[in-house]
């Protein structure tokens, strides 16, 4: 039953026992008094309160909600990044210096939540792009871990043209449920390094007459490549006088051999001075893995005058301590 029926039904029960209750004269008088009461009240609104008994529903205006949230994982984080060794690294010229670098991953759903093959680090430098590890080389350590840390130790490969300056390290890894972990630190430095690469340690000419000139080596030019970290502004090239291998009293001078700087010709180089740094004009090498091996990073040295009071025999360095000599430079000698 609803409010409206009951209130109804109850006001229909109490008129009824008094109509009964009274007299035909008495009656009249309830009627009178119904009618007084309901004109006195009907400004009030208790008209209106009875017309609207039909919208009451026995509750109040508002209702509470419960909000219920799930969390079933908690991301992984990373911390300690640490570089083993010496903070500032020296890189060997000829084979990729490897740098060991550790972290910590930290899962508060417990370390056996964190998928160790997602291991990651990599190191970069603006200028210089960026080295990574490869797969495998990020491996989980025993030693400074616990229930809800794991330590990683990670080995990346540095090239001998990588750029100086100080690299960043990131770390990152994920948890069974693909979630990752991030840090980038500052971790070390890396020195300027200079250095060139020649194709061949061989210079030759053949058989020559006495008196010979404009003669080129037989040999191949001498290709050169910057495998540093800075550009090379200038080559130098230091000759030596070619002392007779059964005469040594007799050579061929060092100032009768030029060295023209990316091209095959005589008579266009400056001549070599015995003993003596002799900068190549217009020489000049890029870094990087980018430096290519083309006939513009190559000298081509000729023999312009075999000349006239030498014997017939074989000359070289061999009877001396010294060779000639290439030199890289990153400003004029």
């Amino acid at each position: 039953m609803s409010v409206k029926d009951f209130i109804s039904r109850t006001i229909l029960s109490l008129i009824k026992r008094l109509w009964n209750i009274y007299s035909n004269k008495k009656r009249w008088v309830l009627i009178a008094f119904f009618i007084v009461i309901l004109t006195s009240t009907a400004n009030a609104g208790l008209i209106g309160w009875f017309k609207n008994l039909g919208t009451i529903t026995g509750m109040g205006s508002t209702s509470n909600a419960v909000p219920n949230v799930t969390i079933g994982n908690t991301a992984p984080v990373v911390e300690n990044i640490t570089f083993q060794g010496s903070p500032s690294v020296t890189l060997s010229e000829a084979v990729p210096t490897p740098v060991i670098i550790s972290f910590l991953a930290m899962d508060f759903d417990g370390a056996s939540n964190i998928d160790n093959t997602t291991a990651y680090l990599n190191v970069s430098l603006d200028g210089s792009g960026m080295r990574q590890n490869t797969t495998g080389t990020c491996y989980p350590e025993t030693e400074g871990s616990n229930a809800t840390r794991q330590n990683y130790t990670c080995t990346v490969d540095m090239q001998y043209w990588d750029l100086g300056g100080s690299w960043t390290c990131a770390a990152e890894i994920k948890d069974s449920s693909a979630y990752a972990g991030l840090e980038v630190v500052n971790c070390f430095t890396v020195g300027t390094t200079t250095a060139i690469n020649v194709t061949s340690d061989t210079i030759a000419w053949g058989n020559l007459a006495i008196g010979q000139v404009d003669s080129l080596m037989s040999t191949s030019e001498l290709n050169i490549t910057n495998t540093g970290n800075t550009n090379i502004t200038n080559v130098t090239l230091q000759g030596i006088d070619l002392i007779g291998e059964t005469t040594n009293t007799v050579w061929i001078p060092a100032a009768n051999f030029t060295a023209p700087w990316g091209e095959r010709s005589c008579n266009t180089g400056a001549a070599l001075m015995n003993d003596t740094d002799l900068q190549l004009t217009g020489s000049m090498l890029d870094f990087g893995p980018g430096s290519l091996i083309t006939t513009n990073n190559a000298t081509h040295i000729c023999l312009e005058d075999v000349g006239q009071d030498i014997t017939q025999q074989s000359y070289s360095t061999a009877g001396d301590v010294e060779d000639w000599t290439l030199t890289g430079a990153t400003g004029p000698v």
